[in-house]
């Protein structure tokens, strides 16, 4: 999701009235929460370059998101988060966009899992829901990907009962991420479910499956990468402009100290 306001320019434009309570209280300062439709919140911070400029200024602004969120008993996901220098001795900004979300944990997502695999063995047997579920997970192996049997008869309903079940749990992961995470894996889930379901109706093999499993962990990647550089870059930017700002600021002090 991107805003006009969440740009480098942004950030200065709504940082101008933290500027001057920062002055006051000589360190940071820190924006009320301000709602920008859709789900989506925003504040700001500022902080004096002895407080840490940009990288402090970021940190107070994600702590108030999720100061926000811990009201309503959700945590707080990160939109984005855009950094700029206010001034040439290192005092920093940050505007932080972020949505408050169900506060969902790995061990619940775990257990969701547990739960419907449990009742695939109580309701079809340990043997047939073991075997199916394994064919599901274990689609790496070179024999799983050569296979070229379709579901039996009754590995269907053993398969559509793992379709929902895997649609439940990831749907619970899915609501705790960020936009950006959630668009990615909700395509992940999609496809997942779709292999799953052409599985069960006969209209492709085990070993079909596999190849699509395999294609969509690796589009998954790729996008996870892309990602990954992008936020490498905002903190490397992040990186150069701290060290900017600790050169400024002795180059400052050393005109200070200097004899006139």
């Amino acid at each position: 999701m991107q805003h006009e306001l969440f740009s480098r320019q942004g950030v200065v434009a709504a940082s101008i009235m933290l500027i001057g309570s920062m002055a006051a209280s000589g360190c940071t300062t820190t924006s009320d929460v301000t709602s920008m439709g859709n789900g989506v919140y925003m504040t700001t911070a500022a902080a004096c370059p002895a407080c840490g400029g940009t990288s402090k200024s970021a940190s107070l602004a994600a702590t108030k998101a999720n100061e926000y969120c811990a009201t309503t008993g959700k945590k707080a996901v990160l939109e984005s988060v855009e950094s700029k220098n206010l001034n040439a001795v290192g005092a920093g900004a940050s505007q932080v966009a972020f949505r408050c979300v169900e506060d969902t944990s790995e061990d619940e997502i775990q257990a969701c899992y547990d739960n419907f695999i449990a009742e695939i063995g109580s309701e079809y047997g340990a043997e047939l829901g073991g075997s199916v579920l394994g064919k599901l997970m274990n689609y790496n192996s070179f024999d799983q990907l050569a296979d070229t049997s379709t579901a039996k008869p009754e590995e269907v309903p053993v398969l559509q009962a793992a379709g929902r079940g895997v649609e439940e749990c990831e749907s619970k992961a899915i609501a705790s991420m960020s936009s950006g995470q959630a668009s990615l894996q909700e395509s992940y889930l999609r496809k997942t479910l779709e292999l799953i379901a052409k599985l069960s109706t006969g209209a492709i093999s085990y070993g079909d499956y596999s190849s699509g499993m395999n294609a969509n962990e690796a589009a998954l990647e790729e996008s996870r990468s892309k990602v990954a550089v992008s936020e490498r870059e905002e903190a490397r930017w992040q990186a150069e402009q701290r060290m900017r700002s600790m050169e400024n600021m002795s180059d400052e002090i050393n005109r200070i100290m200097s004899p006139k």
